[in-house]
């Protein structure tokens, strides 16, 4: 074999091994998705351009049905591990009840339930949360940063010596996780876009273990940690005066 057919099919190996590391690394995509989403990036007014008349299309007759504005003046969240399931609950005013509108299935899961302790532990968070920002240039269509940890983690986290108890927690699209909540892409789109037209300073976000509307008893929860209890009871009580469908 000549020593430039040799190169030549060293060449196409490392091509080879490359097309498929960066398939297995951007979920689906070709090898050209990093370098093509630095050329065009996206901007939060791009994103509703392209996104704002189709959502609103979808979820008018959802808000009008329940006596809600489109946009709502507030919004909060509610995901529910246990039930893999995330409810959007809005309001016309900041002193109003808030009103279910709709829920979302995950589409994808990792961890198992109990609070994230430390990076790379790949838990769901749990607790109270606000949304951080949000990610128009998303490698998974669209996403929204969870502002964790919050203060009630790195307290607990400073307390028990965990020096890193993580970061970059995202609400996003696709069907993939490694400790987010991924929602697939259009019902990102609906979350994204609403979060922008009503502003993160109006949503809250509640990340509980299971449902305790449904069942308030901790008996199927690990409680390893002596915060836990009393944690679980405020997202009980919480769920229970506040998130109440009609």
């Amino acid at each position: 074999m000549s020593t430039m057919l040799k190169i030549l099919l060293i060449f196409i190996c490392l091509l080879t091994a490359l097309f498929l590391y960066s398939y297995k690394t951007n979920h689906g995509r070709g090898i050209w998705y990093p370098y093509v989403a630095r050329l065009y990036k996206e901007s939060l007014n791009s994103r509703l351009d392209q996104f704002s008349d189709p959502v609103k299309d979808r979820l008018l007759k959802d808000f009008e049905s329940k006596g809600i504005s489109y946009p709502p003046k507030k919004m909060s969240f509610v995901a529910l591990k246990q039930e893999k399931r995330f409810e959007l609950w809005c309001a016309n005013s900041k002193e109003d009840r808030f009103t279910f509108i709709k829920s979302y299935n995950f589409t994808g899961f990792s961890g198992v339930i109990g609070p994230k302790l430390q990076e790379g532990d790949r838990q769901i968070p749990e607790g109270f949360y606000k949304i951080k920002s949000l990610n128009p240039n998303s490698s998974y269509h669209l996403s929204l940063e969870v502002n964790y940890p919050n203060s009630f983690d790195l307290k607990h986290a400073k307390n028990e010596g965990r020096a890193n108890p993580g970061s970059l927690i995202y609400i996003h699209g696709k069907n993939v996780t490694i400790g987010c909540i991924p929602l697939g892409d259009q019902a990102i789109e609906e979350i994204f876009v609403l979060s922008a037209l009503v502003q993160l300073k109006n949503i809250d976000l509640i990340i509980s273990p299971k449902d305790f509307r449904l069942d308030s008893s901790f008996s199927d929860l690990s409680l390893d940690k002596n915060w836990l209890e009393q944690l679980y009871k405020e997202l009980s009580s919480v769920l229970k005066s506040k998130y109440v469908k009609k």
